[in-house]
């Protein structure tokens, strides 16, 4: 018998200022806003899917002090993909590279 396997993710993410959190995801990390309700944004590239909630209480991941919110986006093409951003002007904490 063979495992099921996984076919997209969705990621659930909170954020102080909605739209705003949905201005840098659409504009810098080119995801499409799919659609909103009360509260709520659902994003989209390619197979990741995104949900934004607002939680004006949310602590920013720049201030989280643990490493225990992570998600990792597996792409066809990490160089083009981080160019891609930095074009854009996103802060990037660590420079791409090879590491285990």
């Amino acid at each position: 018998m063979s495992a099921a396997q996984v076919l997209d993710a969705t990621f659930v993410l909170a954020v102080n200022d909605l739209a705003r959190s949905v201005r840098f995801y659409v504009d810098q990390l080119g995801f499409e806003e799919d659609f909103q309700v009360e509260g709520w944004a659902f994003l989209s590239r390619g197979a990741c899917q995104l949900r934004l909630g607002h939680g004006p209480d949310a602590v920013p991941m720049s201030k989280a002090q643990d490493h225990s919110w992570f998600a990792y986006l597996h792409v066809d093409d990490a160089q083009a993909m981080y160019r891609e951003v930095l074009e854009k002007g996103v802060e990037i904490w660590l420079p791409l590279a090879d590491r285990p």
